[in-house]
């Protein structure tokens, strides 16, 4: 992919960096973040969240209508086109939601009266369903495909090869209006430093939260580059997998909390680009609870609750470890470099932390398998709060459905009964309510150790405008940004 710095096609196409190559564009099975985010600009939605404001934005639907609570209906714009030029009607809508499990387990009836119009009727009040309705419509006629590549986005897909290049092309006939830019290019460098100099060399356009912050003021320097950064919703955790002694004793989990320093973390890994995490969700969220349990650094507190648990320090410092546990990371030299502070920061409690590297595909295999022990992840999107019942719900752990995000294999009931209230409760005053509720006891029981809320971090080259990654770290904006790359 080198060629591309020397080809015309290059000049034409803007080129995207990214970490990995995407695991699927499918937006039915998509589960990782690079392969969501293309998936996005392929595949066009009823509606979208990958706004500014986090407030949804009518696409392919001119209307959407709740008419009792349970029951919505659907009409679409007309004349909607997939990429090939082919019609996009209700019967690529109902075949995409059949098609998509985790959908049809939440409704009843789905009825397409006419090309035009769906409607919905659920098995029960469903709150968070018009996040549902993000998903984005695949073509009917490619069922037979395992790899869908018509969709109604604002670019088409020209070439995807696994681990490879994607190429994507403007959609003229886009329903919201067609991109200026011309083409891009999905450029996959799993090294940070080989990602800094394709973009110092100008062999890259844009690389969005994959730079190490502690490389910004080089890369300030730049005349040819500019870097942009603003606060995002997304969350970064730190997971235990609560299967398996000692990490399914609420206790070890709490120490470790109340072990690690995440302060000078954030003011010299990210050179004060992030903010405290209390939880989930961030202050700007509309269900934000503040007053939940905190950890901040005591390691008094934290050998007090390793002692209870039985986990003591009999032969003092530098003798055996209270325990050894492994830290399965990322291949990413940030992420490697957190992981080991944690393992510092963990010594001083006497834990031997291991950490594991791993390459994307075999980190997210055994995240998904239950094999590990602690790992450090993120939630980019957290805009409903119903995510929680995704990534904490008992029903949410992958044995039990391979849908499920709850890779830890937590289960409180308490915790269930309150996020299975907060999805049937149609009132948002209500369903905050709840979802503090939920805070409150995911805090206490600590199946994730909270983090920060890192900024959105963007380097782009000069004669890129009108771009910026929305809250929940999308690229949605590359659909209406444009790119003049002679303007250097």
């Amino acid at each position: 992919s080198l060629l591309w710095a020397c080809t015309g096609e290059r000049e034409a196409a803007l080129v995207v960096l990214v970490e990995s190559a995407p695991q699927s564009l499918d937006p039915r099975r998509v589960t990782d973040d690079i392969g969501t985010k293309i998936s996005h600009l392929i595949f066009a939605p009823l509606l979208s969240f990958d706004t500014f404001d986090l407030k949804p934005q009518l696409v392919l639907a001119e209307s959407i209508e709740q008419v009792s609570s349970t029951r919505y209906d659907i009409t679409l714009k007309k004349e909607l086109r997939f990429h090939d030029g082919s019609a996009l009607s209700s019967a690529d809508v109902c075949y995409t939601f059949r098609s998509t499990p985790h959908v049809m387990r939440t409704i009843k009836a789905l009825h397409c009266p006419d090309p035009e119009h769906i409607h919905i009727e659920l098995e029960h009040p469903h709150a968070p369903f018009l996040m549902t309705l993000e998903l984005g419509i695949v073509s009917e006629r490619e069922a037979s495909k395992q790899e869908p590549r018509l969709g109604a986005g604002p670019f088409m897909l020209r070439t995807w090869r696994s681990d490879d290049v994607v190429i994507l092309d403007r959609f003229e006939a886009y329903t919201l209006g067609p991109p200026h830019i011309p083409s891009l290019l999905f450029r996959p460098i799993r090294d940070d430093n080989t990602r800094i100099l394709a973009l110092l060399g100008g062999s890259a356009d844009l690389a969005v939260n994959n730079i190490s912050p502690i490389m910004l003021p080089v890369l300030q320097r730049q005349t040819e580059l500019t870097v942009a950064t603003s606060p995002s919703i997304k969350y970064s955790y730190l997971m235990f997998n609560v299967r398996e002694p000692p990490l399914n004793d609420r206790r070890v989990r709490q120490a470790i909390a109340y072990a690690i320093d995440r302060e000078p973390i954030v003011e010299y890994k990210f050179r004060g680009l992030a903010e405290l995490a209390s939880g989930m969700l961030s202050p700007m969220h509309w269900a934000y609870q503040d007053k939940v349990p905190k950890y901040p650094r005591s390691l008094k507190k934290a050998k007090a609750l390793l002692d209870e648990a039985g986990y003591t320090d009999s032969d003092g410092p530098g003798g055996q470890p209270r325990m050894r546990l492994s830290f399965l990371s990322s291949t990413s030299k940030l992420r490697r470099s957190i992981a080991q502070l944690f393992a510092a920061q963990l010594a001083e409690l006497d834990i031997e932390l291991d950490v594991q590297a791993l390459e994307f595909g075999t980190f997210f295999a055994k995240l998904q398998g239950g094999q590990f022990e602690l790992t450090s992840l993120q939630w980019p999107s957290p805009i409903d709060p119903d995510l929680g019942f995704v990534a904490l719900h008992s029903s949410m752990i992958p044995e039990h459905n391979p849908d499920g995000r709850n890779r830890g294999g937590f289960s409180s009931p308490a915790i269930d009964a309150v996020l299975e209230m907060g999805r049937r409760t149609p009132s948002q005053d209500a369903r905050a309510g709840f979802y503090r509720a939920a805070q409150v006891l995911a805090a206490f029981e600590l199946p994730y150790v909270p983090l920060w809320h890192e900024d959105n971090i963007c380097v782009m080259r000069k004669g890129l405008e009108d771009f910026a990654p929305t809250p929940n770290a999308r690229l949605a904006a590359l659909a209406w940004a444009r790119w003049n790359p002679r303007t250097q």
